[in-house]
């Protein structure tokens, strides 16, 4: 299996730890069996000062890459919240073999999506901010160090992105880029361009609980909400600054069976929509006015 840390950006980004051995207290069964409610290891002495959620669907080939950029975070002091919804695959078994007390495991009896899922998996946090991360994603060790800085430093920021490299496979079974993702990193900038687009990696995202509450969590509506990232920043510049860290932290793995690629024609409709929306907000003009 191709590592990218080592193909793709090797030098720039440490080696990650291994796996831990399985967990004695992993209570998932075998695939295709029952799902219920699993594993909540509560036993960190303080309150986190950053949790982390990580919604997984059939992501086993990756999850575990994923779940060790997290571990490796130099913010020793986070949590770890993985939101199975409902996979069919070993990604369960994944999780669970990971011993670090940090983590704690959600798992959806249903197939929920991934706006849903993401509600549930916020809503068992602990921490005032929370970060994103996706399952076929890599986090550089200094990303939460950075937006942490960032949001310290500047109080009236409620979200914060960061820039990403994007990765996609070759024939021969390794990794290459496939290009950047550098946005825009002002509030003036990010708000301009919200207007008609997102300006923000999804998986590189840190914002602060009481601004995702005020602006209503994400939405789960599959056609005036989707994408739901999106949708979610465009109500949240609604409640403070916005800013992205000009460094890619973030590698962004870009695969076929990949939403972006699986659904392309219906995230164009969906940004169009909501894109509508936002202009419609900032003229004064319903989105239908044919002016």
């Amino acid at each position: 299996r191709p590592n990218a840390t080592r193909s793709v950006c090797a030098g720039r980004w440490p080696q990650l730890p291994p796996a831990d051995a399985r967990s004695n207290h992993a209570t998932c069964r075998s695939r295709g069996a029952a799902r219920r409610l699993t594993y909540y290891p509560r036993v960190q002495a303080k309150s986190p000062i950053v949790s982390v959620v990580l919604p997984m669907h059939n992501g086993e080939r990756w999850a575990g890459e994923a779940i060790r950029s997290v571990l490796a975070q130099t913010v020793d002091n986070l949590e770890l919240v993985i939101v199975d919804d409902a996979s069919t695959d070993s990604s369960l078994e994944v999780a669970s073999s990971f011993t670090d007390p940090r983590i704690s495991i959600l798992e959806l009896k249903e197939n929920v999506g991934l706006a849903a899922a993401l509600n549930r998996g916020i809503h068992q946090t602990r921490a005032g901010i929370i970060a994103r991360h996706d399952q076929d994603d890599i986090s550089a060790p200094d990303r939460l160090e950075k937006q942490l800085s960032l949001l310290g430093v500047q109080a009236d920021v409620v979200l914060v992105g960061t820039w990403a490299t994007v990765i996609r496979p070759t024939p021969h079974g390794d990794w290459e880029v496939a290009g950047h993702h550098r946005h825009p990193t002002t509030d003036a900038e990010l708000r301009l361009r919200l207007l008609w687009n997102n300006p923000f990696v999804h998986s590189s995202a840190v914002f602060r609980r009481d601004a995702f509450e005020a602006a209503g969590g994400y939405g789960t509506d599959p056609v005036n909400n989707w994408p739901e990232d999106y949708d979610l920043w465009s109500r949240m510049m609604h409640h403070g600054h916005l800013a992205n860290v000009p460094e890619e932290l973030v590698i962004y793995r870009e695969t076929a069976g990949g939403m972006s690629h699986a659904y392309r024609d219906r995230i164009a409709e969906g940004v169009v929509r909501i894109a509508s929306r936002n202009l419609g907000q900032a003229t004064g003009r319903s989105p239908d006015d044919p002016t």
